[in-house]
C-alpha cells in the first residue's frame, strides 16, 4: 500500500463520476472515498471500477487499522531498550500516529520524567542521542524539565572536536529549538549544532544517506512545520531506516489515506455549503434589486 495524495481537481472528478453512476445518498461517505484514495483511482476512465468501490465497507479498513495498532502497541510494550523506545515514540509522532498511542506514550514519558527527577541523569558524552531525544520529547509533552537535568555535562564537551555523528547533532539541534527564554545552554547548543552540521556538510564528512536530513534540519525545525504536510517526508525517511518496522509503516499509510479521505469529504461538504450560500445570497440580492426597482417605478 502506498500513500497517494489527491489533487483537489482530481478529487472533484472522482466525486462527479461517482455521483453520475449512482443516486446520491447520505451514507456515501468514508467507506467509498477512503477506498478511492487507497486505490489511487488507477483506472480513471473505467466507470465500472468506480461502481465496484461502492460495495466496499469501511469496516474493512477499521478492522485492519485496529489490528495493526494492537500489534504496534505490543511491540512498544515489549521493547526494553530506552533508546529504541524513545525513537519509537519519536517516529510515532512524526508519522502522525500519536492519537492511537496516547496512553502508552504518556506512561513511558512519565517513567522517564520520574527517573530524571530522581537524578538518574544520562551521560551526554556517551549518550548524546538519547539525551537530546529524551529532552525534546519531554518538552514537547509539557513536562517541566530543564536542560541541566539531562544535558548536565554538555558544556564540558561542546567544541568542534566533539566526537559524535550527524544524527546525534541533528537531534541536539531539534532539542535546542525547544528552549525557553534565558536558557543560554540551549542557545549555545543551537549555535554549536548548526556550525557542526554546516562544517560537516561542507567538508563532505557526512554519510550521503544523512545529507537530506541535515538539510531538512538546518532549513526549519520539525516543531515549526505543519505535521500533516511534513508526513510524507518522514515516511520516506522511515522507509530508509534499517530498523524500520513494516507494520508501523503500513499502519502509517493506511492512517494517512483514511484521514485524507475524511478531510476531502469535509472539503466536498464545505464547497457544497459555500455554493448553496452563494446561491441564496444571489437570490436575496435579486429580490432586493427587484423591490428597489419596483419602488422606483412608482415614484
Amino acid at each position: 500500500m502506498d500513500i497517494h495524495p489527491l489533487k483537489l481537481d482530481d478529487f472533484y472528478w472522482i466525486v462527479n463520476e461517482l455521483f453520475s453512476s449512482i443516486h446520491y445518498h447520505q451514507n456515501l461517505n468514508l467507506s467509498i472515498l477512503s477506498f478511492l484514495i487507497l486505490n489511487s483511482y488507477n483506472n480513471n476512465n473505467n466507470n465500472n471500477n468506480i461502481v465496484q468501490y461502492i460495495f466496499v465497507q469501511k469496516e474493512e479498513f477499521v478492522v485492519q487499522l485496529n489490528k495493526w495498532v494492537i500489534e504496534v502497541k505490543r511491540h512498544f510494550v515489549q521493547e526494553l531498550d530506552i533508546l529504541q523506545k524513545l525513537e519509537f515514540v519519536d517516529w510515532i509522532q512524526k508519522l502522525g500516529l500519536a492519537n492511537h498511542f496516547e496512553r502508552e506514550i504518556d506512561e513511558f514519558l512519565e517513567t522517564i520524567f520520574v527517573s530524571v527527577q530522581n537524578f538518574n541523569k544520562i551521560s551526554v558524552q556517551q549518550n548524546m542521542h538519547v539525551s537530546a531525544l529524551c529532552f525534546k520529547l519531554l518538552r514537547q509533552h509539557g513536562y517541566n524539565v530543564f536542560p541541566s537535568d539531562i544535558l548536565s555535562n554538555f558544556l564540558d564537551v561542546m567544541d568542534n572536536k566533539f566526537s559524535s555523528n550527524a544524527k546525534d547533532i541533528i537531534e541536539l539541534l531539534e532539542a535546542s529549538h525547544l528552549g525557553l527564554e534565558d536558557e543560554i545552554i540551549l542557545d549555545d547548543a543551537k549555535i554549536f549544532a548548526k556550525n557542526w552540521l554546516k562544517d560537516a556538510f561542507i567538508s563532505y564528512s557526512i554519510n550521503i544517506k544523512v545529507v537530506e536530513r541535515v538539510v531538512h534540519a538546518l532549513e526549519l525545525p520539525s516543531h515549526w512545520r505543519v505535521p500533516w504536510f511534513d508526513l510524507k517526508w518522514h515516511v520516506k525517511q522511515y522507509q530508509a531506516n534499517k530498523d524500520m518496522d513494516h507494520v508501523l509503516l503500513e499502519l502509517t499509510k493506511l492512517n494517512f489515506n483514511i484521514t485524507q479521505a475524511k478531510l476531502q469529504k469535509e472539503v466536498k461538504e464545505l464547497s457544497r455549503y459555500i455554493f448553496l450560500a452563494r446561491e441564496r445570497n444571489k437570490l436575496f440580492l435579486e429580490e432586493i434589486i427587484f423591490v428597489v426597482a419596483k419602488k422606483k417605478s412608482f415614484v
